[in-house]
């Protein structure tokens, strides 16, 4: 009888785990290890109370829906219900009818998968007596046991029985307690911008914006947030990305390369350079649809600056309107104000014209006027990338950036500017650790390019 039971725990054990590595796929991706969740091994158990195939399938598809959510969101630098809030913005995204055929065969082969995962394999003939309730308790506390026991021995279970930090998420987790901290941070009341901490670059200083500037008083000013431009281990890599920027050093501009700490996505990024802050602040304006606070551009507008926000996709994304609004931009612009007389982009699934497109409005409007600070975010760089002929996905989006920067440093020989700080916001997050080991994982470059003193004229 023990032997008949260990077989069937086994195998069992086999198909449940191979479900929650197969369908936590890009979760594991982006570790480089697997996660077991522990509400995989609660199956059997609830098999055991009905037979209802309907009930069956709901339950093994809820399990894998809740997986596949909170792990993409996860990649994406959101909580699951922030990620689950903008995922309507999928529907006004420039996906191919080749990716939405994939969607529709995966879907297929998940619903085939589960069918035949209820009606032909060892979940078939769990039953509803008392052995399979029993068999259901004990293979849940046998397996439970062993997970946790691992993590446990590398020191990385909640109990922490050896605190080694060999790893530092758990082999094991849970999907239920994953949601509710998630939820707590969704529903969070955040504290006004001014409650909430500064953000501190290398050696307690400022961010790169405020840094050069904030205090300056040259007459024509940008700051471009470049979209996954991240610091290249490789220094050759590095510079000869930058080097038509470099190219215009002791022409008619010195420029000067520095770097930054960063920390979360776009948004993080965005009040790191506008109000100095960590991340929390962007959800703060959000929410309390002001700040109380001045960030950078109400101190320019106070100096006299026109300030100019502009961006080539939508402002619906993060609420990216009403954030530049709330922060004190004078004039805001986005796609609906580019897409006519302009090539739609197709560099990934944003619905965009090309950055170019507002690189080249924004530096000519800054040439016409006689004093304001002009604000860009692009997104033509943004993951996952439409990979070029031939070339992977890490090369097709390095080589989309340094077509950026060879169009900024003709456009500022036409056009000048005073002062121009290009920082990243965050690395390229590519789904494998080989690919994103080609870049530093704590800091982003930037870019300082001023114009020479005696070439000033107004």
């Amino acid at each position: 009888m023990l032997s008949k039971y260990t077989n069937k725990a086994l195998y069992l054990l086999l198909i449940i785990c191979s479900i929650n590595l197969l369908f936590g796929a890009f979760y594991l991706l982006h570790l480089g290890r697997p996660v077991v969740y522990y509400e995989y091994l609660l199956i059997p158990i609830v098999f055991s109370f009905t037979r209802n195939y309907l009930f069956r399938f709901i339950t093994i598809f809820g399990l894998l829906v809740s997986d596949l959510l909170v792990s993409i969101s996860k990649i994406y630098y959101f909580d699951t219900f922030n990620f689950l809030q903008k995922f309507s913005s999928i529907f006004i995204s420039n996906f191919s009818l080749k990716f939405w055929i994939v969607v529709l065969v995966c879907f297929v082969v998940v619903f085939l998968l589960i069918h035949m995962l209820i009606t032909k394999t060892a979940l078939r003939r769990l039953g509803t007596t008392k052995n399979d309730k029993k068999f259901g308790v004990l293979f849940l506390i046998l397996c439970f046991t062993v997970v946790y026991g691992i993590d446990s021995l590398f020191g990385s279970s909640s109990l922490k029985f050896k605190p080694n930090g060999k790893v530092n998420i758990n082999f094991s987790q849970s999907i239920a307690v994953l949601y509710v901290k998630d939820a707590k941070i969704y529903l969070k009341k955040y504290l006004p911008v001014s409650k909430i901490e500064n953000f501190e670059n290398i050696n307690k200083g400022e961010s790169v914006s405020y840094r050069y500037l904030l205090r300056d008083s040259s007459k024509k000013q940008a700051l471009i947030i470049l979209e996954s431009w991240g610091l290249d281990n490789d220094v050759q890599e590095r510079m000869e990305l930058i080097r038509p920027i470099i190219l215009l050093n002791n022409s008619e501009y010195r420029v000067n390369f520095d770097s930054s700490l960063f920390f979360g996505g776009t948004s993080q990024a965005e009040v790191r350079e506008l109000y100095n802050k960590s991340g929390e602040a962007y959800f703060s304006v959000i929410q309390h649809g002001i700040s109380d606070i001045k960030g950078i551009a109400q101190y320019k507008k106070i100096s006299g600056y026109n300030t100019i926000a502009l961006q080539s996709f939508s402002g619906f994304y993060s609420n990216g309107y009403h954030f530049r609004k709330s922060s004190g931009f004078n004039q805001i612009k986005e796609f609906s104000f580019f897409k006519n007389g302009s090539a739609i982009n197709y560099n990934n699934h944003y619905i965009s014209v090309n950055d170019e497109v507002v690189f080249d409005y924004g530096i000519k409007q800054l040439s016409k006027e006689n004093k304001a600070f002009l604000y860009i975010l692009t997104i033509n760089s943004h993951l996952p990338f439409h990979t070029q002929s031939g070339k992977s996905e890490l090369e097709s989006q390095y080589n989309r950036i340094k077509e950026q920067f060879s169009y900024l440093a003709a456009l500022l020989k036409k056009y000048p500017v005073d002062k121009l700080v290009i920082v990243g916001d965050h690395p390229p997050p590519f789904l494998t650790e080989s690919e994103r080991s080609h870049y530093s994982s704590k800091f982003v470059p930037a870019l300082i390019i001023e114009r020479m003193p005696d070439k000033i004229k107004y």
